[in-house]
């Protein structure tokens, strides 16, 4: 609305229809609509977890990983499916938080596999960069979250900062409210792209510059906070209120 009262973008019953339907047409395609379809299912998957013993448990995520993950890795063959996928990544967040590694709870041997993990993704960039019968994707290996070396290194770096013994922190817990809001604002939409890194930062031009390091840093750390600081207004001025209304007495900024 505001790029349509700016002028920025010309209206369209069309592009109005698109944006009104935006999760329901997403589901499937896109994250924040098929993260709301995984919310919906998760009650049910939390049934599925209770009835699966360790061992069935473990069998269905291997299955779910060679179909969603192996397969495509190694034979370039394209199994990536939203909902598919989410779920599978959701059984093997309940697998760790059921079943924890022995040495889950050791940050430096966790800190060890996390770097593993790390070297090894650059090592297959460096492979794909030089080896010539590879296919000239040189970031194959990482470039989706499915990928063997991808999902590894993020289990492996979840299960790091996981080992970390951190108190609770109000400052912390109140700007991971904002981090789904801040996906929302800024890359939820062709427009808003486009807007953002073509017209206002520019980052093309900034491609073979001497001070691209610096732009990359700053602009992305700006990105972050201007969207943060709208995320949270938003949630104090209208999602607080809203559900007040609705009788609901919780906090909606964790304490």
């Amino acid at each position: 609305m505001i790029f349509v009262l700016c002028g920025y973008e010309a209206f369209s019953l069309s592009g109005a229809l698109k944006a009104l339907f935006n999760v329901a047409k997403g589901i499937g395609n896109n994250f924040p609509a098929t993260f709301i379809a995984l919310f919906l299912l998760i009650p049910f998957l939390n049934k599925l977890i209770g009835s699966l013993s360790q061992k069935l448990h473990l069998q269905l995520l291997v299955i779910l990983l060679i179909v969603y993950s192996l397969i495509e890795t190694l034979f370039f063959n394209k199994m990536f499916e939203y909902i598919g996928w989410y779920v599978t990544v959701y059984l093997i967040g309940a697998y760790l938080r059921l079943y924890p590694f022995p040495f889950s709870k050791n940050v430096k041997q966790c800190a060890a596999l996390a770097l593993t993990m790390f070297l090894l993704c650059m090592l297959s960039i460096i492979a794909f960069t030089y080896i010539p019968w590879l296919p000239k994707q040189v970031y194959y290996c990482v470039s989706d979250s499915n990928k063997i070396l991808a999902i590894a290194s993020a289990v492996s770096f979840f299960l790091f900062f996981n080992s970390i013994q951190l108190k609770p922190s109000r400052v912390i817990n109140t700007l991971a409210s904002a981090t789904f809001g801040i996906f929302l604002i800024h890359a939820n939409g062709p427009t808003m792209r486009h807007w953002l890194w073509n017209d206002t930062l520019k980052n093309v031009t900034y491609f073979n510059s001497d001070y691209l390091w610096l732009h990359a840093v700053v602009s992305v750390v700006l990105v972050y906070a201007v969207c943060c600081c709208l995320d949270l207004i938003r949630q104090y001025l209208l999602e607080k209120p809203f559900f007040r209304l609705l009788g609901y007495k919780f906090p909606l900024l964790a304490k």
